[in-house]
């Protein structure tokens, strides 16, 4: 019994150190990387590579080259998504070369091994796989049709965006990049266009009409006030960062403030503004109270009044203010 033991035993030690002989080091794959620092994967080297690099993360990116009767690629979205991988990675290394990843492209039509040991059935397909550690391999060897790994939910609207798959990546990185976007002459000159239109229609049109009174000017008040919160509360910013307009916690209540002072939701943007023009309107409306032209218009009783109205008004609101400040940085030490 205890021979078979010890058999069983010497059985499993051999199994485990070729699990962990598997695994190659940095230093083995530096020969099948190209220019670009990308490692095209074909049906033999699969067999070398599937087991993983040791202390690395690994991005591996599933396509297809093979073109049609005329020429064209048969997946564009494939050919333009490898230009953002690109565009990502010398981002990367330029920002943090400390960051051990390595990058694989995989042409679904040269690998079938591949496609079948993994089960993938459409493509684009990526996946980044987090580093190996040699000393807590399992007795069932890594490898990339088993190992765990973070998908990137590739489509048509970001197969384009650096940006978008950046942000991906740099969480499953965790580290900080920052990704400079090419400026887009078309999007300013729809904005420029669509922004002139509507100022010289709002000039040459309304302003005309509003001028003979037929529209009250409490009307066109609002309506500048409706451009103006949109334009100048930072909403843009939330866009151009993709951060979601309305977020819910895990019991699916509204959140309307953010933890940390780093960003805000979309939500919260409007809702700071409103407080902060809240806040203005009181303010003034205090110093309003004591110009000679209200106070010929009411009593002294009425003057007391509507200035503790207006006192106690914003100061509930500065309170209610700072009270949701302490909800994005707890322990604020000018509360009360």
């Amino acid at each position: 019994m205890k021979l078979r033991l010890n058999l069983l035993f010497y059985i499993a030690a051999i199994f485990q150190t070729l699990c962990v002989s598997a695994l190659l080091q940095s230093n083995d794959i530096q020969q099948y990387k190209d220019e670009h620092g990308i490692i095209h994967v074909t049906e033999e080297l699969y067999k070398k590579l599937k087991y993983g690099v040791e202390g690395e993360y690994s991005v591996l990116y599933i396509t297809i080259y093979s073109t049609n009767e005329d020429g064209n690629y048969r997946c564009p979205m494939c050919i333009e998504f490898e230009e953002t991988i690109h565009g990502v990675q010398n981002i990367i290394k330029k920002q943090r070369p400390d960051i051990p990843i390595s990058y694989y492209i995989v042409d679904a039509y040269e690998v079938p091994s591949l496609i079948k040991d993994m089960g993938i059935e459409n493509v684009p397909h990526l996946v980044v796989y987090p580093p190996i550690n040699m000393g807590k391999q399992e007795t069932e060897p890594f490898s990339w049709s088993n190992g765990q790994f973070y998908q990137y939910e590739l489509t048509p609207d970001h197969s384009g965006d650096v940006l978008h798959f950046g942000d991906f990546l740099a969480q499953v990185l965790n580290i900080y990049i920052e990704v400079e976007e090419d400026f887009d002459k078309g999007k300013f000159i729809q904005y420029f266009v669509g922004s002139t239109i509507f100022f010289v229609i709002l000039k040459k049109i309304i302003w005309p009409i509003v001028k003979k009174g037929n529209v009250s000017k409490m009307a066109m008040i609002l309506l500048a006030f409706s451009i103006m919160l949109p334009s100048l509360t930072g909403y843009k910013f939330t866009e151009m960062n993709r951060i979601p307009f309305i977020a819910r916690n895990d019991e699916g209540n509204i959140m309307y403030f953010s933890g940390g002072t780093g960003w805000q939701f979309g939500i919260e943007v409007f809702t700071v503004s409103l407080m902060y023009t809240g806040m203005g309107i009181l303010f003034i409306g205090l110093i309003f109270l004591k110009s000679d032209f209200i106070q010929e218009r009411i009593n002294e009783k009425m003057d007391s009044l509507l200035t503790l109205l207006f006192g106690y008004a914003l100061f509930y609101l500065f309170s209610y203010y700072i009270g949701c400040f302490s909800v994005k940085s707890p322990g604020y030490a000018y509360s009360y």
